[in-house]
């Protein structure tokens, strides 16, 4: 019985585990499209530049400036 109840402890700290490394994750992108939100509008930078700048895909950029309408 002990040993049942020690695998549910690690089973849910590998749930929390796996929550928060989600979480960070989103939050890292959510931050890498307001970045590149910023380029496009404030500087003004072409999806190349934008997705060099950024080091990101040239369609990441494209997809972000084509819901730029939505977001601002």
């Amino acid at each position: 019985m002990h040993g049942s109840g020690l695998k549910h402890k690690w089973d849910n700290k590998n749930v929390l585990d796996y929550a928060v490394s989600a979480a960070e994750a989103k939050g890292r992108e959510e931050e890498q499209v307001k970045v590149i939100k910023n380029l496009i509008v404030q500087l003004g930078l072409s999806d190349e530049q934008t997705a060099g700048v950024a080091e990101v895909s040239i369609d990441l950029v494209k997809k972000i400036r084509a819901n730029l309408d939505k977001w601002i």
